[in-house]
C-alpha cells in the first residue's frame, strides 16, 4: 500500500462500503458496486466484511489519514453492531470460511475450523474499534469496545483454549499463531504456547 500510493482508492473503496447497508444474512440490501458485478460487504463475517474495520484503520496507521479514519467510523459500528446481533452467539462466532486455501502437500487443505478463525479474529476487530475510537476522541466508545473485547476474549479462551497441552481448538498451527497474534493467550501462558507451537511445526 506504501510502495503504490493505495489512499486515494483506499478512500474511493471505503465510501462503497459504507453504503453497503447488510441485511440480516450479511448480504448488501442494494447493488452500489460501481463495476456492478460484486456485493461489497459480501456474507457479513469478520473473516470478509471485516475489510470495513480494517482498512480505513491500515490507511491510517500507513497515511495518518485521521479525518477519513473519522468519515469511516459509523460504517465501523455499523458493521459491529451487525455482528454482535446476528452473528455471535455465546461470544462465539460460528461460520465463516476458516483457514481459507491453507496448502498441504498433497494438493488438499489443513483447515482450521472456521469458528475459531472468525472468533479470533473478530477480537482483534473489536481491539482496532477501541483504538480507534481513542484516536477520534470518542472516549466514551472506547469503554464499550473495550468490554466487548473482554467479554469476547474471555469467552474465546473458556471454549476454544486446550491448556493441558498449551494450545487453541484443533492444535493447528493457524491457531497458535492466531491466538498469539490476536492476544488470545495470558501473559506466563505465552512461552508454553508458543513452544506448543514451534514443536508442532518442526515436526
Amino acid at each position: 500500500s506504501m510502495a503504490f500510493e493505495m489512499s486515494m482508492y483506499s478512500r474511493w473503496w471505503m465510501d462503497h462500503i459504507a453504503k453497503s447497508l447488510l441485511d440480516i444474512r450479511g448480504r448488501p440490501k442494494s447493488r452500489v458496486h460501481a463495476l456492478d458485478r460484486q456485493y461489497v460487504g459480501q456474507r457479513g463475517n469478520p473473516d470478509w466484511s471485516g475489510v470495513r474495520i480494517q482498512l480505513p484503520w491500515w490507511n491510517y496507521m500507513i497515511y495518518g489519514d485521521l479525518e477519513t479514519l473519522k468519515k469511516a467510523y459509523p460504517s465501523m459500528c455499523e458493521f459491529c453492531d451487525f455482528i454482535l446481533r446476528n452473528r455471535v452467539m455465546d461470544g462465539v462466532l460460528r461460520e465463516g470460511y476458516g483457514d481459507w486455501c491453507a496448502p498441504m502437500s498433497d494438493g488438499g487443505y489443513v483447515m482450521c475450523r472456521a469458528p475459531f478463525t472468525n472468533t479470533a479474529l473478530w477480537i482483534h476487530l473489536l481491539d482496532i474499534m477501541a483504538e480507534v475510537a481513542e484516536k477520534i476522541g470518542r472516549l466514551e466508545d472506547v469503554a464499550r469496545w473495550r468490554t466487548v473485547h473482554n467479554e469476547s476474549r474471555q469467552a474465546a479462551r473458556r471454549v476454544f483454549y486446550r491448556p493441558e497441552i498449551h494450545a487453541f481448538d484443533d492444535a493447528s498451527q493457524t491457531a497458535g499463531v492466531l491466538a498469539l497474534a490476536f492476544n488470545l493467550v495470558d501473559g506466563d501462558e505465552r512461552t508454553a504456547v508458543f513452544d506448543s507451537l514451534t514443536n508442532r511445526i518442526v515436526s
